[in-house]
């Protein structure tokens, strides 16, 4: 998939005008459509003048600007200027590639005219501009068609069930063939009369915001709107391009001792850290930034599946002292137990199916894909538990996978999760429980878990599904647990947790269950820290993480063989790839702040000739 370049966003129209609300909503009235085609700027840096319309600042603001005001507090006036400067902004940054590869002669179609972006890119590039113009306003059509027959999802079921960070569904992946046969295609605009409407709906909300051109003869391809967005993905390809061309650049420099000398860096910067400096470090470490050396000890993270107490249940357990106030800590952890052993367990992710995430069916059963599953294995990911009906078949001719709707989930008991838990992680079990005796009735059960395939990631599957904490989900490596109370610190957790997961890092291994107030914690073993904790040297690190037996040799063949495969190596999100990503992303993004920088100063702050503006003509939008 081509990344976008960060912080430039472009005119291009989707589906984000949310026709329910927009249609029939006229931001440009018919008095006023002379002055929303007004001149706000002209860019010309090369032969090429782009000139930027007020009615393009209308839309951006229909595109995304809104979501300035409404989500992130912004003026209109900010907005409106922010909008403006990135439309000036990208224009002299656009026409600055183009000159650049103008100088270089990296010409790939010498017909068109200097300035054509075609000119610049490869066909496939120029078929791919294409073809999401097409997606875009396919999608707006068919936003517009479900606007008619809302039809997929049924959102009683459940609430809203927390996606791990920056998931997002599957993209399909087309052929230049299949891309073009989709543009051949053109568009359903009267097959039926859903379709009809759905039509005259899009062409409603173009015209009310000026957005239909004056050569619109009743064709999409026609109205201003698809011109403009074709132009736009046709920049956005040049743009990319830049990137990619420097991005190359910097890669090709880049070699295994490169990551080696920042994690020898990285690990001698934390073993100069204060008891203070790690405690502080733990919080915030991640995969890109792990723990890789300490000096302290009993330190370590536990996962935390939490199965909530129920609000009955909540009452029960705080009546036992108003009822008792004489009753002893043992006493109480046994009512407590009494009372949280009616638990009930159920699969919280109704909302994801309803929402249309990446699912698919292994035999009968319906499982997570992609970013919405933790497991390596496929295999491995945790199938939903609970009833579904498939509300929309899988389209083989545009690649869309079917659509399902959660009908209930199931309910466990206590002992049956449980017992369905040990089945997942499908290891040797043993009881443990023995470990955790001084902590009396606000034990449940512990065990001993080996031979567990895709431990952590088994875990993960079981914190989303059923963990009522959201403070358990998409954490590095789960809560992290500090000595016991003493007069340099202070717990920060209820005593039996805290209590139980200094226990869990002694064991090195399995879960404990254990009661507090909130209902029962699962706690898993995650990761601990002793007085003499060292990773060792990368090597030895990416072969921990990565479970493999490489030597220095092997990783350096490894890693140039992911370089040479960009794309791929930024699906596998590890350590090694986040380290080389920061590595050329600091040059691209110092090489591409350079070239912005020096555009925009050459040309729009230091040549009034070549870049012209005129806020004064927009600044009736906010008055």
């Amino acid at each position: 998939m081509k990344k976008r370049l960060l912080g430039l966003v472009s005119m291009v129209m989707s589906v984000l005008i949310f026709v329910g609300a927009l249609s029939g909503c006229r931001l440009i009235t018919t008095d006023s459509q002379r002055d929303m085609n007004q001149e706000i700027a002209t860019v010309k840096i090369g032969t090429e003048t782009e000139v930027i319309l007020k009615k393009d600042l209308i839309m951006q603001y229909l595109n995304y600007g809104y979501m300035y005001v409404e989500s992130y507090g912004y003026t209109l006036e900010q907005t409106y200027n922010l909008l403006f400067e990135n439309l000036v902004n990208t224009a002299i940054l656009s026409q600055g590639a183009k000159q650049k590869f103008e100088d270089e002669g990296a010409i790939k179609d010498a017909s068109k005219e200097e300035g054509n972006p075609e000119r610049y890119l490869e066909a496939s590039a120029v078929l791919n501009a294409k073809y999401l113009t097409h997606q875009s306003v396919n999608g707006l059509l068919e936003s517009a068609k479900e606007q008619e027959d809302a039809k997929y999802q049924d959102s009683t079921i459940g609430e809203v069930r927390t996606a791990p960070t920056n998931a997002a569904n599957a993209e399909v992946e087309y052929t230049d063939a299949e891309k073009q046969a989709y543009v051949d295609k053109g568009f359903d605009i009267s097959s039926d009369e859903k379709t009809r409407a759905a039509f005259n709906t899009v062409i409603e909300l173009l015209e009310n915001n000026e957005l239909l051109g004056k050569d619109y003869n009743g064709s999409i391809e026609s109205t201003d709107y698809y011109k403009k967005s074709l132009t736009a993905n046709l920049e956005n390809e040049v743009l990319t391009l830049l990137q990619e061309t420097l991005s190359k650049e910097a890669r090709s420099s880049l070699t295994f001792s490169d990551v080696k000398a920042e994690y020898d860096q990285t690990k001698q910067d934390q073993s100069a850290w204060s008891n203070e400096e790690f405690v502080s470090a733990l919080d915030s470490a991640s995969v890109s930034s792990p723990m890789l050396y300490s000096a302290f000890g009993t330190y370590g993270y536990v996962h935390n599946l939490l199965l909530g107490a129920t609000e009955e249940q909540t009452a029960k357990i705080s009546n036992i002292r108003t009822e008792n106030k004489n009753i002893s800590n043992a006493d109480y952890d046994k009512e407590r137990k009494t009372i949280l052993n009616s638990t009930l367990v159920k699969d919280l992710r109704s909302s994801w199916i309803n929402a249309g995430y990446d699912t698919k069916l292994r035999g009968t059963d319906l499982v997570f894909t992609g970013d919405y599953t933790f497991a390596k294995d496929e295999n491995n990911s945790l199938v939903y538990q609970g009833e579904f009906k498939e509300i929309r078949p899988a389209d083989t001719e545009e690649k869309t996978p079917a659509k399902y709707s959660a009908v209930n989930a199931k309910t466990f008991e206590l002992d049956e999760f449980i017992a369905f838990m040990d089945g997942y992680f499908n290891g040797t079990t043993a009881d443990n429980s023995s470990a955790y005796s001084s902590l009396g009735d606000s034990v449940y059960g512990a065990k001993s878990l080996a031979g567990v395939s895709e431990y952590i990631e088994k875990i993960n599957e079981l914190l989303f599904a059923f963990s009522t904490d959201s403070g358990s989900l998409n954490t590095y490596a789960g809560y992290v647990i500090k000595p016991a109370v003493d007069g340099a610190n202070s717990e920060q957790y209820v005593k039996t947790f805290g209590d139980a997961g200094r226990i869990l890092l002694q064991q090195g291994e399995g879960y404990v269950i254990v009661a507090s107030d909130y209902g029962y914690h699962v706690m898993f073993y995650s990761e601990s820290f002793n007085v003499n904790f060292d990773e060792g040297s990368l090597v030895e690190y990416l072969n921990k993480v990565n479970n493999q037996t490489l030597d220095e040799a092997g990783w350096t063949s490894k890693f140039n063989a992911l370089v040479s495969d960009w794309e791929e190596f930024s699906e596998i999100n590890d350590y090694l790839y986040f380290v080389a990503n920061n590595l050329t992303e600091a040059k691209v993004n110092n090489a591409l702040n350079k070239i912005q920088r020096d555009l925009i100063n050459a040309n729009r702050y230091q040549d009034s000739e070549k870049v012209k503006v005129y806020k004064d003509r927009f600044s009736d939008l906010w008055a």
